[in-house]
């Protein structure tokens, strides 16, 4: 009995050290600790030739991933890295667990940029469960990359809206996009989501005011403008 108490409290204390899970402190951009290992995995872990997870953590803050940024707490997240020399369009990771699997849904991340995307639910990730795997799917690039085209729009970005000015000569009948993401203080991307703001037909020297009530001139960065070419 003597030996069993001594035991005992050890015991204790290698409980309480080593049943951290997957409980991760951090702030809202998941950087005020440099996690190695969650829910069992190790991080960075490459997912394919193109894409990394650099680290996964629950996270508290603004929920962006439906546009509603309502307050969420503890909701799992993962921060992915384009490894490759492309911009992505569009990426699915699911991440499986021994008890679930989570949807994460990235949209418009350029070459060598990092991105914090919450899963798609809102779901949490339980202390208990391991991380199995990691399945990338619905991978597609942009065929020739993103662009501002800046020969033919000038941008004036402000709060909640978008001053964009044709340029250029030319007429452009179709209807023109200003595409954008939340940044977050570390300049990395914030949310999955990327947000659009449409500016109608442009004729040539023409200027417009376009709602964009999600961008914000201090944690926003507008990353392409696009239209259909005759």
């Amino acid at each position: 009995m003597k030996n069993l108490k001594r035991v005992l409290p050890i015991l204790l204390i290698f409980v309480l050290l080593f049943a951290g899970g997957c409980k991760d402190k951090s702030d809202d951009t998941g950087n005020e600790s440099d996690v190695v290992e969650f829910c069992g995995k190790q991080f960075p872990a490459l997912v394919s030739a193109d894409t990394e997870v650099a680290r996964a953590f629950l996270y508290n803050g603004e929920y962006p991933e439906d546009g509603s940024f309502r307050d969420v707490t503890e909701v799992f997240a993962i921060k992915v890295t384009n490894v490759s020399q492309k911009d992505i369009q569009l990426v699915r990771f699911y991440v499986v667990t021994d008890q679930n699997e989570y949807l994460f849904e990235v949209t418009t991340l350029p070459s060598q940029k990092s991105v914090t995307v919450l899963e798609k639910n809102g779901q949490t990730i339980l202390e208990d469960e391991k991380i199995l795997e990691i399945k990338e799917e619905n991978k597609i690039f942009f065929e020739n990359g993103i662009s501002l085209n800046a020969d033919k729009f000038q941008l004036t970005p402000l709060d909640k809206v978008i001053n964009i000015k044709n340029i250029s000569s030319e007429n452009i009948s179709s209807d023109v996009y200003v595409y954008f993401k939340r940044v977050d203080e570390n300049g990395d991307y914030f949310g999955g989501i990327t947000f659009r703001s449409n500016a109608g037909a442009l004729k040539a020297d023409e200027f417009k005011q376009i709602p964009a009530s999600h961008f914000m001139q201090e944690n926003s960065e507008v990353l392409f403008v696009d239209y259909a070419k005759p």
